[in-house]
């Protein structure tokens, strides 16, 4: 009566074997996932410290900017926002910096109507 083919122990050990195998292939695609994820943080980084990111900007200094006339590229050669007095310079890991006169990110090559030569 007793037959060795479908013992519990076999099927015990083909369960146990098989679950192994697809823990570790889910490991394994987790991983190669975490990778390509990390980059795309990488990119949201990057897009984050760029000039055009004015999420946290309320719409009253964007009205300022509008006020003030500021645009992200200054109509001027030898005015920009990089040369201006009230322009606050990048931080080491951003490309952008600010100004006095309104929050939000500014353009070293932007302009505005308040700009003041530095001395």
């Amino acid at each position: 009566m007793k037959n060795n083919e479908y013992s519990r122990r076999k099927f015990f050990n083909k369960c146990l074997g098989s679950g192994s195998m697809l823990f570790g292939a889910a490991v394994i695609l987790n991983s190669c996932h975490s990778n390509k994820s990390g980059q795309e943080e990488k990119k949201q980084d990057k897009a984050v410290h760029s000039c055009d990111d004015f999420s946290d900007v309320s719409a009253a200094e964007m009205e300022k900017r509008q006020k003030f006339g500021y645009v992200k590229k200054s109509p001027y050669s030898d005015r920009s926002c990089g040369g201006c007095g009230l322009h606050i310079p990048p931080v080491s890991d951003k490309d952008c910096g600010g100004c006095l006169l309104f929050k939000g990110p500014v353009d070293p090559g932007g302009y505005c109507i308040q700009y003041v030569a530095k001395t």
